[in-house]
């Protein structure tokens, strides 16, 4: 069960097992009136030194995004470590999220996650009727914005899941068609050294007819090998090519999970 674990890690995508974190985490914390310049959630048991570092591959991810055309998907995973440092930084982010892809996989995500950071925020302090009123109409929305954002992630999870398949599906393709190529390229290899092994037969000196048929054969059998040689090197750069290809990624480990609110540090 153990050896499992890491490898069901590793297929999960790292914005989606962040959010889960987020979002476990959230229901105990959202729901305090915070200042737009305090963070959502704390650090603790959490490296900062690896956080910080975290935080400044996504920054040189959205520096370069437009070339890839994966801003949307860089600002927001930029939101999602916002929220361990300011409420509006995060909020910033998915709202750039929103406005530069709306239609986008990650708009309604970001959406909700900007309705929830403004709910918790919108809290009223005080022990008055109105306060408590006012207070559970926000738990209640903030609990509704918490099963959309939930919801979203499964879906999310569950087609990451089905493309993680389909890759695995194309390597094993892959593999075949190199283990094909490899054969191929060893059998024209081996007509290749046959060819060029044959010795020539000795040259009559008196039949002009022979003459011209063996030099004719002799003529045919090099276009033969260089024939051969082309389709040797062209197999060798396609060999190189798949194998590139079907080179297996290891994805990044995934963050250990935070702590509940309240829960004892281990």
């Amino acid at each position: 069960m153990r050896g499992l674990l890491p490898r069901a890690c590793d297929a999960i995508p790292y914005s989606l097992m962040i959010g889960w974190c987020f979002l476990a985490a959230a229901c105990s914390t959202i729901h305090t009136p915070q200042p737009g310049s305090a963070p959502v959630f704390r650090l603790d048991g959490l490296d900062q030194r690896g956080f910080q570092s975290l935080i400044r591959r996504q920054d040189a991810l959205i520096a370069k995004c437009q070339a890839t055309n994966t801003c949307d998907q860089a600002y927001f995973n930029r939101g999602l470590t916002a929220l361990f440092e300011h409420r509006d930084s995060a909020i910033t982010h998915f709202q750039k999220v929103v406005s530069l892809a709306p239609k986008g996989k990650l708009s309604q995500a970001s959406q909700a996650w900007v309705q929830l950071l403004r709910a918790g925020s919108n809290a009223k302090d005080g022990d008055s009727w109105m306060a408590a009123h006012w207070n559970a109409q926000a738990i209640a929305r903030e609990r509704e914005l918490l099963t959309q954002t939930v919801e979203y992630l499964a879906r999310e999870l569950l087609v990451r899941q089905g493309e993680l398949q389909q890759i695995a599906s194309s390597k094993e393709s892959d593999l075949s068609t190199v283990e094909t190529l490899q054969r191929e390229l060893s059998e024209r290899q081996k007509k290749i050294e046959e060819l060029a092994g044959k010795k020539e037969p000795p040259r009559p000196g008196s039949d002009p007819a022979m003459v011209q048929a063996l030099q004719a054969q002799l003529e045919q059998r090099d276009k033969k090998i260089e024939e051969l040689t082309n389709q040797l090197e062209a197999l060798k750069r396609i060999d190189q090519e798949m194998r590139e290809k079907a080179r297996p990624v290891r994805p990044p480990a995934p963050p250990a999970p935070l702590p509940l609110e309240g829960e004892p540090k281990p």
